[in-house]
């Protein structure tokens, strides 16, 4: 058998922060989700496979915490903080090779009935 890819994901993580352009959104706070998708390398991928064995892969605890860390750093942008978070990762979990981040705003205070807001980035090795 022959291991084409390797993603594993991290799925609505619920966070509150204060992230936003408006000094409300700094002193009060709101509601964000992440989803991580992480692309890992295929050798270690294999070897997680094959042993049964945590060290060969990404601990999905530990990525949580790093993303958690991250979120409770105040951004005026979305995109500041997906950047920070793909920086983390990708120094923090050396078998990832591809990252890619969405981040939404769950209420965005821009007056339209909508289920939020978001920005997608993705980086790699």
């Amino acid at each position: 058998m022959q291991l084409k890819a390797a993603t594993i994901h991290l799925e609505n993580m619920r966070f509150n922060a204060r992230h936003g352009v408006l000094p409300q959104e700094h002193a009060i706070g709101g509601a964000f989700t992440v989803n991580a998708a992480l692309q890992l390398d295929l050798e270690g991928a294999e070897r997680a496979g094959t042993t049964d064995d945590l060290k060969a892969t990404v601990n999905y605890a530990e990525v949580y915490a790093a993303l958690r860390e991250e979120m409770q750093q105040p951004a005026k942008l979305l995109e500041h903080a997906c950047w920070r978070m793909l920086q983390r990762l990708l120094h923090d979990f050396p078998c990832v090779t591809t990252a890619t981040i969405t981040l939404r705003k769950d209420t965005p205070p821009m007056g339209a009935d909508c289920d939020g807001c978001s920005v997608t980035l993705t980086a790699c090795r």
